[in-house]
This record gives structure tokens, sequence and C-alpha cells, in this order.
């Protein structure tokens, strides 16, 4: 698989197209930022979008993930050696220098951190002054919105829009909204529904188990399995329905993910 999951799904596991989607789709999108400047993609996993960004021009990309396995898949998939650098690290502890990188990028990390506002200071730290943050999370109004915990196991803490674009602006300046996958009212009903059937389920006696099967029976009809090829080059396979485009939520239309574009302070 190109990517390592945040949920906790093995290397070698289909995933569905629409994550697959989303997944290129944002490094396409960050591609546009990084010509001849140094990288540095946190949660990299297996490490295609940090070969990826290579490819279109940074001059140096050093991905981390806390995942040994993930690092392992990536540095045997950097064949020539010389696309990219991986690093095994905690995304709260960065093992590099302050101003250090021209770019900051990761995707879908932050919910996952206890410590968010930790990951975002050690960002801020390694970006050169004046230097670029891109970063994504999925859309509490979507995921969520009923519940102050996240339904899915793996967050720790989910974000309305407004309230990322502003923890985001306290480490940085000019931040700049995006988002990806809007829905209209019926997507996002049908899965606010499933959010809530999630989170009664997980207070039941042998309701995560209920889940785990309704999963396993549920993601081939679902969720379209999806294993793409490593040598696949990503421009290629991009489905545009899933571009990266400008922030705008409404009654009618939310979009599923919300990405930040923001600069490191001058000062």
């Amino acid at each position: 698989m190109l990517f390592t999951p945040a949920e906790n799904v093995k290397l070698d596991e289909p995933i569905s197209y629409a994550e697959y989607q989303k997944h290129i789709n944002r490094y396409i999108f960050a591609s546009k930022f990084v010509q001849n400047k140094a990288v540095l993609d946190v949660a990299c996993g297996a490490g295609t979008g940090s070969r990826y960004l290579v490819n279109k021009g940074a001059g140096k990309v050093v991905g981390v993930d806390i995942s040994q396995e993930a690092i392992r898949e990536a540095k045997t998939r950097n064949e020539r050696g010389n696309e990219a650098e991986f690093v095994l690290s905690d995304a709260e502890s960065l093992p590099f220098p302050s101003h250090f990188f021209g770019v900051v990028v990761s995707f879908e990390t932050i919910e996952h951190l206890k410590e968010p506002e930790r990951f975002l200071f050690e960002c801020a730290r390694v970006i050169k002054k004046g230097g670029i943050f891109i970063c994504s999370t999925p859309n509490k109004r979507i995921a969520t919105p009923l519940f102050r915990r996240p339904s899915n196991p793996f967050h720790v803490k989910e974000f309305y829009p407004q309230e990322f674009f502003e923890l985001v602006g306290r480490y940085f300046s000019d931040a700049v909204a995006y988002g990806q996958c809007t829905l209209n009212l019926k997507d996002k009903l049908r899965l606010q529904t499933i959010g809530i059937i999630a989170r009664i389920l997980s207070t039941l006696p042998g309701g995560n188990r209920i889940r785990g099967v309704l999963r396993t029976i549920g993601r081939p009809i679902l969720e379209e399995p999806y294993l793409p090829m490593f040598g696949q080059e990503l421009d290629r396979m991009q489905d545009e329905s899933y571009q990266v485009s400008p922030f705008q939520s409404s009654l009618l239309g939310t979009p599923e993910c919300v990405i930040v574009v923001a600069k490191a302070r001058q000062e």
C-alpha cells in the first residue's frame, strides 16, 4: 500500500478509492509549494507522498513516521536511495534543528495526537522564517458533530473548521483555509447517522466487536477496496473530483476534510 493508514490498517491491506484519492490529491496540492525547498513530511507513512514531492521539484524531502513498519517500508521502496530520507520519529518531538525546512506538510495527523499544540510548536520550530506549513484534518462537523469524543477509536481530538484554523493561527501567520470533498446535506446526514450508531455500539457490551464485524462486512460494499500499485504516477491516478479547493461551508455543503496553508512567523 502507498500510505500508512492512521486507522491501524496493515500496510498491504487495500484502502477505499475515496481514501486513496483524498491522500494523493493532498500531495498534488502540496507539490505547488515545494519547488527547490527542503520539505518535512510528518506522518509520511510508506513514503509515496514524500517521493512524489521529490519528483515534483523539492530540493530535499525528509519523511518521519512513528510506525517502524512504515519507515521500513518507505526505505525499502526508496530504491534509488536519493529520492527521500525517512526517519522514525514522534510528531510531537521532531529530531531536527530549528529553522531547517522551507515547507512542512502533515496530513490527517493532528487528530491522532494527545498534544496537538506541542505538535504545532514543533512544526513552527523547524520551519524557516517565512516558510510554509500545510496541514489537514477531518471536519468534526461531518465526523462527530453531536459528541465531544470522536467515534473513531484512533482519533484523540477532532476539530471544527474554525477551531482548527484558530489553533493553527496561534503558531503561524497568514493562514489560508481550504477544503476537500464537499458533502451535500444527504451525505452529511448519512455519515452522521453512521457516527451515532458507532458511538452507541461503543457503549454496549460487545459493541466494539459488532462494529468490527459490520466494518468487515460493509467495507467491500461501501468503501470499494482498492490497492494501488507502487510504481504508478500520482498525477496519472488523480481523480479531480477529490482535489483541494478554497474552503466554503454552508448548510447545503460542507468539506469532509479541512486544510490550512500558513506561514512561519518572521520574528
